[in-house]
Formats: structure tokens, C-alpha cells, sequence
């Protein structure tokens, strides 16, 4: 039979454990998204599309007017979105590293926050 001091102390992480649950940051303004430990832009306007040696960069305009760009899988570069409001889905992916500058020889790669899903809003 249970002590009174394990069955207390067992109950007592019950109660705890829902506790410390809520116990998280606050939430992110309309249009952002964490991922990894990164915060980024969720929904943005293309403003141009360029193939580059380690993703398809694209420049966006956010619901300010600000312009951001990010790096996206290739494919999206010959997609027809310049002037299309769009939602952004990212994943951390490998690409080659930044010091590799081009060299398709170099084997380095880096994680990235990358976008690997778009989708036109109407």
C-alpha cells in the first residue's frame, strides 16, 4: 500500500504537470510562424523569383509593404506567382552551404528554414 507522502507527492505531479503546460511563450502575430528557432513570414506578396546556386531566392512584400526574401525549393522559381499574394509552408532542409559559393564539387551543407510549400491566396 502507498505511503500518504508518495501518493501525496504523485497527485501533486498531476496537478503540476497540466500546469506547466501553459506555460509557454506567447502566441505569434497573424502571418508569422516559428520554425526551428527562427521566426518567419507566413504570407507575403512575390515580388520576384531567382534561381540561385543553393535554392530559388524569392523577394516578398509583407502585409507592411516591407520586403523580405527566402530561400525555396527550386521547382518554385518557374512557377507563374510574381504579383500573387501567397502563404509560405517551411521545413528545415540541407543545401549547400554558403561557403561552398557555387562550387558544385563542394560537399558542405547548411540547414535552412526552407519553403517548401506555396499556395495563392484568393
Amino acid at each position: 500500500m502507498p505511503s500518504r507522502f508518495v501518493l501525496g507527492t504523485t497527485l501533486l505531479g498531476v496537478l503540476v504537470a497540466p500546469l506547466n503546460s501553459f506555460a509557454q511563450s506567447a502566441p505569434l502575430p497573424y502571418g508569422m510562424v516559428k520554425v526551428g528557432d527562427q521566426t518567419k513570414q507566413s504570407i507575403g506578396i512575390v515580388q520576384q523569383l531567382q534561381n540561385g546556386d543553393r535554392a530559388c531566392y524569392m523577394v516578398l512584400k509583407d502585409t507592411r509593404g516591407k520586403e523580405f526574401t527566402e530561400l525555396a525549393s527550386f521547382d518554385f522559381c518557374s512557377w507563374n506567382i510574381i504579383g500573387k499574394r501567397v502563404t509560405l509552408t517551411y521545413r528545415i532542409e540541407e543545401v549547400m552551404a554558403e561557403s561552398c559559393q557555387g562550387n558544385p564539387r563542394c560537399m558542405k551543407k547548411d540547414k535552412v528554414a526552407l519553403i517548401v510549400d506555396v499556395k495563392v491566396m484568393r
